[in-house]
């Protein structure tokens, strides 16, 4: 099947219409990229970050003339919502769980650390320290030589 046949169908899926992008007249490439960008998510469909790359990158070498940033004016892509997209929440929660069990790793290691110093006066054993606290040796004699 040739693109302009999947064109024709009653109703082309995005991608087929991102790619007919190639086709279109150069003044009315614009118009159709936005509506193009500006129709809701469908699922299976091209969407979110991916759509606007390929009518972006389309647009490029449809439009040499053009750079980038004045398509993206054109298409006013500043202003799309991407945040809203399955794909920015999905990748803003994983990185946020991740910064939190992060931290919270973190902020154990630095209360081991705290408690060891504490006990450095109190345990001379360095291996008692290591085995009751959690740290590593090497943790716990720079701690000694920290004191010292």
């Amino acid at each position: 099947m040739y693109l302009e046949e999947a064109l024709r169908e009653p109703s082309p899926t995005r991608g087929v219409r991102v790619l007919g992008l190639i086709l279109a007249q150069p003044a009315a490439v614009v118009a159709e990229a936005q509506t193009l960008l500006a129709e809701p998510a469908v699922a299976g469909d091209l969407t979110g970050i991916a759509l606007v790359n390929w009518v972006e990158t389309l647009l490029v070498y449809k439009l040499p003339r053009l750079s980038r940033e004045e398509i993206r004016k054109m298409l006013d892509i500043f202003n799309v919502a991407l945040k809203q997209t399955r794909f920015y929440q999905e990748v803003f929660a994983e990185g946020l769980e991740e910064g939190h069990k992060e931290g919270r790793q973190e902020g154990q290691r630095q209360e081991r650390l705290r408690i060891a110093r504490s006990l450095l006066d109190v345990i001379s054993d360095n291996r008692l320290l290591v085995k009751k606290i959690g740290l590593s040796e090497a943790e716990v004699r720079g701690l000694r030589e920290e004191k010292n």
